[in-house]
């Protein structure tokens, strides 16, 4: 299977007469070469983003141990050991407050365009200037926790890895089946121009092998941490101009068999 995938790989990109094996083949083997080809660059990527996203846990559970005060969440109710109101974070545009006092409420956010308002028993969210949400938090009475509790679960947020990198692989399958499609649909009117007969299933196969070069480009282009502007042209381009080639060098093999 490894030396199946490899050779698919190195002449998809090095050799175009090895596109013709390709349209032989059935669908499916295409298809399990994209997927292999995505579940690695996943994995690659994966790594990269899991690490990043463990370092930011690790910032957050030693912010909540060092620099949160104690708090409780008893009977629907909010308990926080500082001087209120007690201000978490504040920008120009944002605010995240907590008073448990009474001193304040939420109409503190007005002058923010978002925010958060923490009071002795109401949770407000103001996501945009004119959406706001608000809970009651006296209806979740059976809920109960404290800082200890917290800085205890927040590790287990590291799981969520597993959440991303799947998400990140089914993305990223499902972006470059239509990725192949469009270059599939541009090589069909191709083969209309050059006047060839192919079938669209034998075009899409081609399409899919052309991705190769492109996907490589942009795992580099991820992994060096490069903005290159118009990169999803160029994406496009590199993978249209594997595909005319392959058509062309099969027009011409066609004509010197006849």
């Amino acid at each position: 299977m490894l030396k199946s995938f490899w050779d698919q790989f190195v002449g998809s990109m090095v050799k175009t007469d090895r596109y013709e094996i390709f349209m032989q083949r059935p669908m499916s083997k295409a298809a399990i070469y994209l997927v292999t080809f995505i579940f690695m660059i996943t994995v690659v990527n994966g790594v990269r983003v899991s690490l990043a996203w463990n370092g930011f846990v690790d910032q957050m559970e030693m912010a909540l141990e060092t620099g949160a005060p104690d708090f409780s969440f008893v009977n629907g109710e909010v308990k926080v050991n500082a001087p209120m109101p007690y201000i978490i974070s504040r920008s120009k545009s944002d605010l995240l407050i907590v008073d448990t006092s009474g001193k304040i409420n939420e109409n503190v956010l007005k002058d923010y365009s978002k925010g958060i308002f923490i009071g002795k028993n109401k949770f407000v969210n103001k996501q945009t200037p004119i959406e706001v949400r608000s809970y009651d938090l006296s209806e979740f009475k059976d809920i109960s926790f404290t800082k200890a509790d917290v800085v205890k679960a927040v590790p287990w947020m590291k799981w969520f890895n597993i959440v991303f990198v799947f998400c990140m692989f089914m993305y990223a399958i499902i972006s470059n089946l239509f990725a192949a499609l469009l270059i599939c649909i541009c090589g069909w009117i191709t083969s209309k121009i050059l006047s060839m007969k192919i079938l669209f299933a034998d075009i899409y196969k081609i399409s899919i092998y052309t991705l190769s070069l492109p996907l490589l480009l942009e795992l580099g282009k991820d992994l060096l941490k490069v903005n290159i502007p118009f990169f999803d042209l160029f994406f496009y381009i590199v993978a249209f101009i594997y595909m005319v080639r392959v058509l062309k060098k099969r027009k011409h093999n066609i004509i010197e068999s006849e």
